[in-house]
């Protein structure tokens, strides 16, 4: 929901090497999720135009892919609704961007190696 962070994150990320696709609203990312087929998908819970954890339902009836929700929503309630509905893991904010990463990693079964410098 949050233009300036959501590029922020694309930048942190693709500085680590991983190709990013960023979204601004729920439309937007369902439509792109219906023709693209992506290793992991981050979505916020408070997306403008639609509630992130009705995409992660979609996602979850078509396909593994592996869901994060990043989001303000940092209660154990919403903790707990996320993961029930499918979510494979749930980052409250704020965060630090490089634990974001290794949960990235760890979903994906990729080994952390740090950038040269």
């Amino acid at each position: 929901d949050d233009s300036r962070l959501r590029e922020l994150l694309k930048d942190y990320l693709t500085e680590k090497k991983l190709v990013v696709y960023a979204c601004d609203d729920f439309y937007n990312a369902r439509e792109i999720i219906q023709y693209f087929i992506f290793d992991l998908i981050i979505l916020d819970r408070m997306m403008p135009t639609g509630d992130g954890i009705k995409l992660v339902s979609t996602i979850k009836q078509n396909s593994k892919t592996p869901v994060v929700m990043l989001t303000a929503m940092g209660e154990d309630i919403n903790k707990i609704e996320g993961l029930k509905i499918g979510a494979d893991d749930y980052v409250s904010k704020p965060f630090e961007p490089e634990e974001l990463y290794l949960r990235i990693l760890n979903l994906l079964n990729l080994n952390y190696h740090p950038l040269e410098l």
